[in-house]
């Protein structure tokens, strides 16, 4: 791994098949595609993908996975001035060592190409001037903060929470991880007699508690729609942001929410898929996750009195 460091760090290496010289980055204006470049020519990803320039093993797997998941922590604390450099050296090791996501540091690869979570991509961006400070909860459903819940997620959120400053506007991303496998699975286990009772029973789970925790810090909380981007489970997503909505538009006020109304920004018709919707094109990111750029329909939001 030594080797393929120095080969990284040093912008020089062999990346097979005859190709070698100096890499380098960029990234199209227009598409915002990013490709790897050798000696200033653009060489496709998926050439570069099936190099397979080192074998690593278990160890150095291990030693890859460490870099990749200090990316994550350098860009959640905001310190992305160190980023740049430090991709750049990690980026054709990752290159090279071919399908990562298909090894046992998938989820680190996961950390390093799209930091996977959905309060990451609109990180440190900006609203209306506003900056988007992270805050961030692994792995949380609405439903973990019903009453008598001990999993991790649930002390997370409120040890996170508490370190938010008081009478901030903060912004709730959550409800994805219910609609993607909590609900189904509690539905086939006879928790729930139906999806609708179970989106219920939960949506009632994060006012509740939600609705405690703004009150006591004194929080204007913007409450964001779940987000739309799983085909296979788009159709449970429209109607729990539907019921969702009904439920924060109901009480909202009393506990200091705000429902941001920007679902139907991120959709558009599509009468192939289950749920008659598809993600807007150009908002796709890596599959699961928003594409930063999202954040003009939060703008325009804004901008026709949304409040924020």
């Amino acid at each position: 791994l030594a080797e393929a460091a120095d080969w990284g760090a040093g912008g020089q290496g062999d990346l097979g098949k005859g190709v070698t010289g100096r890499v380098d980055f960029y990234e199209e204006t227009e598409s915002r595609k990013s490709h790897v470049v050798v000696d200033g020519a653009k060489h496709p990803d998926a050439l570069l993908a099936k190099t397979g320039l080192v074998t690593f093993d278990e160890a150095e797997l291990d030693l890859l996975a460490f870099l990749f998941t200090l990316v994550k922590i350098l860009y959640n604390c905001g310190n992305t001035a160190a980023l740049p450099d430090l991709i750049k050296r990690i980026e054709p090791l990752r290159l090279a060592a071919g399908p990562v996501h298909t090894t046992t540091i998938r989820n680190e690869n996961a950390y390093f190409s799209c930091i996977s979570h959905h309060s990451m991509p609109p990180a440190w961006r900006t609203v209306k001037g506003r900056p988007l400070v992270p805050k961030l909860v692994t792995g949380m459903k609405h439903w973990h903060l019903r009453e008598g819940c001990e999993f991790y997620p649930k002390k997370a959120f409120h040890r996170v929470v508490e370190g938010i400053p008081g009478g901030a506007d903060v912004i709730f991303i959550f409800g994805e991880i219910d609609c993607r496998e909590g609900l189904v699975l509690a539905v086939e286990k006879d928790r729930y007699r139906d999806l609708e009772e179970g989106m219920r029973a939960c949506i009632e789970i994060w006012m509740e508690e939600a609705g405690k925790v703004c009150k006591e810090k004194g929080f204007r909380a913007f409450i964001h729609p779940v987000v739309p981007v799983l085909n296979e489970t788009r159709s449970i997503v429209v109607k729990y942001n539907r019921l969702f909505k009904e439920a924060v538009e109901g009480r909202g006020r009393e506990l200091g929410m705000v429902w941001m109304d920007i679902f139907d920004s991120l959709v558009e018709v599509r009468p192939g898929d289950i749920s008659g919707l598809g993600l807007k094109k150009g908002l796709a990111l890596d599959g699961t996750h928003l594409h930063p750029r999202y954040l003009e329909a939060v703008e325009e939001w804004g901008r026709g009195g949304g409040r924020f």
